[in-house]
């Protein structure tokens, strides 16, 4: 399509991205989040277009832990708002500041009222809903999405699936979605952008890669410089 670029980061091991999480407690959902904001303060630097926070938006599922798929398969989830905070400059901060901020989206309300909002929309006119979607996403910068693929590897038509990437639909006016995407114990993030939104698409997934390959290494506590070293 044109405007639009897709790639996706190297994998990593999955635990690694959980042992990195472990010491404060964080999920792996927590860890990601912590390193794109992390990437994306590093990418507005070199930009020259730094902010205190870019606004994500990122889908909580509403479905039970543990709950069974219903016959009718189908998404439960409400998205909300995580504001990212790349304005600062210490990388244990930056971590903790997006930890508090999901474990208040988990234990708060915004998820269902959205989720609710959206049912309702549902059944207006297409003129509506599109009006409503677009002002709602009007207030983020970009998308971010986890999806939980088998954590064994799987076969089609008796071969084996060597890995996976996906990538989230960017709604409205959004010029940027990232998919954090698991498969058979290997993790990677799907980049969506559009080319007039984000210029420097390759720096952004190579400052991506930079940031979630520094998980795998004993020193994984420590930033990546950042643009000018």
């Amino acid at each position: 399509m044109p405007g639009k670029q897709r790639a996706w980061t190297w994998p990593v091991p999955v635990e690694a991205v959980k042992t990195a999480g472990a010491v404060t407690g964080s999920t792996v959902n927590d860890v990601m989040l912590a390193a794109i904001t992390s990437a994306l303060r590093r990418y507005l630097l070199g930009h020259d277009a730094l902010a205190d926070e870019v606004i994500v938006i990122v889908p909580v599922s509403l479905r039970p832990a543990g709950a069974p798929v219903p016959a009718g398969l189908g998404n439960e989830f409400g998205p909300v708002f995580v504001r990212l905070p790349t304005g600062e400059t210490d990388q244990g901060r930056r971590r903790a500041r997006v930890k508090a901020q999901m474990d208040q989206v988990k234990s708060g309300r915004e998820g269902v009222f959205v989720h609710t909002m959206l049912e309702w929309m549902g059944q207006l006119l297409a003129a509506v809903q599109n009006a409503w979607v677009d002002a709602f996403a009007g207030k983020a910068t970009a998308i971010v999405t986890n999806v939980g693929d088998p954590r064994h590897r799987v076969q089609i038509a008796g071969t084996p699936v060597a890995g996976m990437a996906g990538w989230v639909p960017v709604t409205g006016l959004l010029g940027l979605g990232l998919s954090i995407v698991s498969y058979a114990g290997q993790l990677s993030v799907g980049l969506a952008s559009d080319a007039h939104l984000v210029p420097g698409h390759d720096r952004l997934l190579a400052l991506l890669d930079d940031e979630i390959g520094a998980l795998h290494t004993p020193t994984a506590s420590s930033s990546p410089p950042e643009p000018g070293s």
